[in-house]
């Protein structure tokens, strides 16, 4: 018989494995649903969990969602329409096959996803790194301002996964065709969480963890966007 892990888990620990048990299972319903499309070229995921709203019950009035959360920019940059559905507010292109949607849920957390991360290349299906990067230098710190104006709590906690990128490489040389020697290894890939503990950060600084972690997943130790000096210098 199997046991529930809740049941021996501490207080700090059962936290966390219901945020992550929350990521998971909508990243595996997610890939069931294809929901953007029969061949996304690979989808990026990404859950935006305050820290508070699985430690209490937490259920935000539909206007306040609407009144700050409406022009809030979807995952890699693209602008979405909005309506209310039975989770809460979401957010959707209107164009088919739609390439990135996000879900606002009536306690605050959010789930955001844009499709085409990888292209062909020699018959090598090669991530766009910069773009995803660029997409968490934009999209995170926009949603820390809306938790600001919803008056919602630090620690927030990023949950990262990349779907249908097996075998999918990296471009170690922006000049020339030179790939990371191995690729993304399984068909849902989740990346390692990151802690966010304060409204006010440097994207680029803050979010970097992230950014090694997606090269990480393509088996390189650390994001080649940046360089000797920590800076940021995306490779186009």
């Amino acid at each position: 018989m199997a046991v529930d892990p809740q049941l021996w888990l501490s207080r700090e620990e059962l936290v966390f494995f219901r945020m992550r048990q929350f990521h998971q299972e909508r990243v595996k319903a997610f890939a069931a649903e294809k929901r953007l499309g029969e061949e996304p070229n690979g989808v990026l995921m990404l859950h935006l969990i305050p820290q508070e709203t699985v430690e209490r019950r937490i259920q935000l009035p539909a206007a306040d969602l609407n009144k700050h959360a409406a022009t809030l920019p979807g995952l890699g940059g693209s602008s979405l329409a909005c309506c209310f559905n039975v989770d809460g507010l979401c957010f959707y292109q209107e164009r088919k096959p739609a390439k990135s949607y996000s879900q606002l849920f009536r306690d605050g957390r959010i789930e955001a996803a844009c499709a085409d991360i990888y292209f062909r290349q020699y018959d090598v299906s090669v991530v766009r790194d910069a773009q995803c990067e660029r997409a968490f230098f934009d999209f995170i710190p926009s949603y820390l301002k809306l938790c600001q104006a919803l008056a919602l709590n630090v620690p927030i906690w990023a949950f990262v996964a990349l779907v249908g990128c097996d075998g999918a490489r990296f471009r170690t040389n922006p000049h020339f065709p030179d790939f990371s020697p191995g690729g993304v290894d399984r068909s849902i890939a989740f990346l390692p969480e990151l802690k966010i503990e304060g409204f006010d950060i440097e994207p680029q600084t803050s979010l970097r963890p992230l950014c090694d972690f997606l090269w990480q997943a393509g088996g390189i130790e650390r994001s080649l966007n940046f360089d000797a000096e920590g800076k940021w210098r995306g490779r186009g």
